[in-house]
């Protein structure tokens, strides 16, 4: 029937013609020619996907959905009212949130230098910080009124913050002592 729309003709042949086992055999033959270049010719498009970046974008989906739930997971596990993953930037020599949350919900970003504040300073000593008061006299030094009396225009005035370094592994040392992040609650 197709044949027919694109202008072939099927030969006149006669009932003993058509009966016979070569006829049949060139007839299959056309078929599975036709069915093959029907799907080489589907499956082309195929070669021009960059399987790499599927994967890579995969991937990083996955990530990004991982940190999401840690974020909100600490907050909750802490009752804590806002809860932050930030990664170093080695290039840039800077802090950059991958994933914060206020309340689970209402993300927000920051991005500071790795001598900046009391992430930086967890993310370039590689110790964590427990900060009951960042008002108090004696933790005075890591107040900063920009970042702590409206966290990121979040409306969360900081009182204390817990802050922990996140490790990764270090390739000229082959151990996992390299500081790539920090979480902080």
């Amino acid at each position: 029937d197709m044949a027919a729309k694109a202008g072939f003709e099927a030969p006149p042949l006669s009932r003993a013609q058509q009966a016979l086992a070569s006829t049949r055999r060139w007839e299959r033959a056309g078929q599975l020619l036709g069915i093959t270049v029907g799907c080489l010719i589907g499956m082309f498009p195929l070669l021009l996907i960059n399987w790499k970046d599927q994967e890579a974008q995969k991937r990083q989906k996955t990530l990004e959905q991982m940190y999401d739930h840690v974020v909100v997971a600490v907050e909750d596990m802490l009752d804590a009212e806002a809860a932050i993953i930030a990664f170093v930037d080695e290039g840039k020599q800077e802090l950059y949130s991958r994933s914060a949350a206020h309340h689970g919900s209402h993300e927000f970003e920051i991005r500071m230098g790795l001598a900046e504040g009391i992430l930086g300073r967890v993310a370039s000593t590689g110790h964590f910080l427990n900060i009951a008061d960042v008002r108090s006299p004696e933790s005075i030094e890591h107040y900063s009124p920009q970042i702590h009396d409206n966290l990121c225009g979040t409306g969360v005035r900081v009182r204390s913050v817990l802050c922990m370094p996140v490790f990764g592994r270090n390739s000229e040392t082959g151990h996992c002592d390299r500081v790539v992040g920090v979480v902080g609650v």
